[in-house]
């Protein structure tokens, strides 16, 4: 999925990652935890139209802390219903899992969306370019 955007991808080669792969765009890195995109048991019995999903990036709160430091993104993939969420990992500064809504709701705007993604390197390349510009 994100080679076809353009992004070159890596694993990580640590034993014990914090996070998985990287994504690279333009010589800047963004790392990304994958976790399961899993239906959010607390909706099981809602009559919401469309399905709620959840991300559990963290099981504790030392791996918590100790990946906030680490990680720029974490994408939940549902490999039944091939769809996924890209989440800021500012998402989870004080939470370790996060709800996605497939329409409309709590971060729907982050369902089979990579924009988060593209808006880091975006943003960072044109940082680097007015950066360039001042010093001109």
């Amino acid at each position: 999925m994100l080679i076809e955007q353009g992004y070159d991808i890596s694993r990580s080669s640590k034993s014990n990652p914090t996070y998985h792969i990287t994504a690279t765009y333009k010589g800047k890195i963004a790392r990304i935890l994958v976790r399961h995109l899993q239906y959010d048991s607390a909706y099981k019995e809602s009559t919401i139209p469309y399905q709620v999903y959840k991300i559990d990036a963290f099981e504790t709160v030392d791996e918590q802390e100790e990946g906030i430091k680490e990680i720029d993104f974490v994408v939940g993939y549902n490999f039944r219903d091939n769809v996924f969420a890209c989440l800021s990992i500012d998402d989870f500064l004080d939470k370790r899992s996060r709800v996605v809504h497939e329409k409309e709701g709590l971060r729907s705007e982050y369902f089979n969306s990579w924009h988060l993604l593209s808006n880091y390197f975006i943003s960072n390349y044109a940082k680097e370019f007015f950066e360039w510009e001042a010093e001109k």
